[in-house]
């Protein structure tokens, strides 16, 4: 009981009544909603009485460094944090203008990727974005100094003089915007920024000159949720079984001994004795020796059992495949003997990969980088957007696909494709039922542009066999229809 309790004088019952002070009262307010959340979770059980958290050895809260620890020290942590980022820039795209690609800001664009490695930067930044809630690209601009100050604007692309991707634990988010009528309300609007590795002191940068990406987004237009925050029990489970069983199997190979003497033998309790007998059991311990003379002593070695722990392993796996969407072979290697299966799962994991590009990765990091470039002044604005990629079969823009069809695969779609044709062809002419325009949409081509002059003729064609059924139908004579062909011919040799 605290001096801040206090008991009231005349408790109505006749029962003591004991008050909180403010900050107790927030400190059993914040335990009860932690025991609510981890009731939630599933995380303790039996009235509270049980915590998985602790019997299981997890942490309850995880903080930046150890999802760094995770990623710098595990294998599996580190390819599930790079593996997403890696294929997603594997082959960057194209942007064009228009259609074209020799407009200034193409050609603008093109320097600053040469110069400064645009697309290795955004690459390391997406890493970095997915080891913690956030990463912060910082752009360097030249002749301004002062960070923390709004950026002006520069001219060209020889404006950017550096490109450094931070993660969350180099750049610290200090402020947001607080002014809810602002665009930016939410947003940052200062970090904290330590520019040498390993420094401890920061500096103030404004947010004009980063770019702020965060996967995995939620609630939440600054916070993403880490890539490893999901399997991060699981991860704890692979440690111990991986290094459990390589210690055991260590300690196996090298079994420890009991020692005892013999009945009616009493050891030599000199100095001198005690050594000679050290040197005997270290020498067969770390040394070569592999027998030990020792008179009056019986030497009784441990047996031990190291378990298998691929059953385990598997399981923690597959949980974590399950999780984070990358598939099992995909995530560990392709196996031998399960090419097909695992040539599957590639595509299924580049199907994954397009639909990240499409949806994260263009949105946010390269529109969002390219947007702020032209902010600044260092790429050109372009009045009627830009395009990212190539032009498809569906009339949109892709990013460069990630798996190319095998020879075998071509001819399959090609046949299907042949097959579709013949069924909407007469079996007798041989001519299409439908118009070439609405077999081109049902097979999946984009429609194929008219030329100018072909825009010009269609409505007379349209005409003219208007003209041909009327006089098929008996409703004008063939010399008013020949007239009518002589006149239009005349109309367009005039033109």
């Amino acid at each position: 009981m605290t001096k801040k309790q206090q008991r009231s004088a005349d408790p109505p019952g006749g029962r003591e009544l004991i008050t909180l002070s403010r900050r107790e009262l927030a400190a059993f307010a914040s335990t009860v909603r932690r025991l609510d959340l981890a009731r939630a979770l599933g995380q303790k059980s039996y009235g509270g009485l049980r915590n998985y958290n602790t019997i299981l050895g997890y942490p309850v809260e995880i903080s930046f460094d150890q999802y760094q620890a995770k990623y710098d020290r595990q294998d599996i942590a580190g390819r599930i944090v790079d593996l997403p980022a890696a294929d997603t820039w594997k082959m960057p795209p194209e942007l064009s203008e228009d259609g074209k690609t020799d407009t200034p800001f193409c050609e603008a664009w093109a320097a600053l990727v040469g110069r400064l490695r645009v697309f290795e930067a955004l690459s390391r930044l997406d890493k970095i974005a997915g080891i913690g809630r956030y990463g912060v690209l910082l752009i360097g601009l030249k002749g301004d100094g002062d960070l923390s100050t709004e950026a002006q604007t520069v001219q060209g692309p020889d404006g950017v003089i550096y490109l450094r991707p931070l993660s969350e634990g180099s750049a610290e988010l200090k402020e947001t915007e607080s002014d809810t009528k602002s665009p930016r309300y939410g947003l940052p609007t200062r970090y904290a920024v330590r520019l040498g590795e390993g420094s401890a002191t920061t500096t103030p940068v404004h947010w004009s000159r980063t770019l702020h990406v965060a996967d995995n987004r939620l609630d939440s237009l600054i916070y993403g949720r880490p890539r490893l925050k999901g399997v991060f029990n699981r991860l704890e489970d692979l440690m111990k079984l991986v290094g459990g069983s390589a210690e055991a199997t260590w300690l196996n190979m090298r079994p420890g001994m009991a020692i005892t003497s013999q009945p009616d033998f009493e050891f030599d309790k000199s100095d001198e004795g005690k050594r000679e007998r050290q040197d005997e059991i270290e020498e067969y311990l770390h040394g070569l020796a592999r027998i030990i003379m020792m008179e009056g002593i019986d030497v009784t070695p441990f047996s031990g059992q190291v378990l298998d722990p691929s059953p385990a392993f598997n399981v923690a796996v597959d949980l974590i495949a399950a999780k984070t969407g990358i598939p099992k072979r995909v995530l560990l290697g392709s196996a031998a003997g399960e090419l097909a299966a695992a040539e599957e799962d590639t595509k299924q994991w580049y199907g994954t990969v397009a639909e990240r590009q499409a949806n994260f990765a263009e949105p946010m990091i390269l529109r969002g980088f390219i947007d702020r470039l032209q902010a600044l002044g260092v790429l050109p604005a372009t009045p009627n957007g830009y395009d990212v990629g190539e032009l498809g079969k569906d009339g949109k823009y892709h990013w460069p696909a990630l798996y190319t069809e095998s020879r075998a695969e071509q001819a399959e779609v090609m046949a299907k494709e042949a097959e579709a044709q013949r069924k909407l062809a007469d079996p007798f002419t041989g001519q299409l039922l439908i118009t070439e325009e609405e077999a081109r949409g049902l097979l999946g081509y984009p429609p194929e542009p008219a030329s100018e002059a072909e825009g010009e003729i269609e409505p007379m064609r349209k005409i003219v066999a208007m003209a041909r059924q009327n006089v098929a139908r008996g409703m004008v004579s063939r010399e008013h229809y020949a007239a009518f062909l002589a006149a239009e011919l005349a109309d367009v040799g005039g033109e």
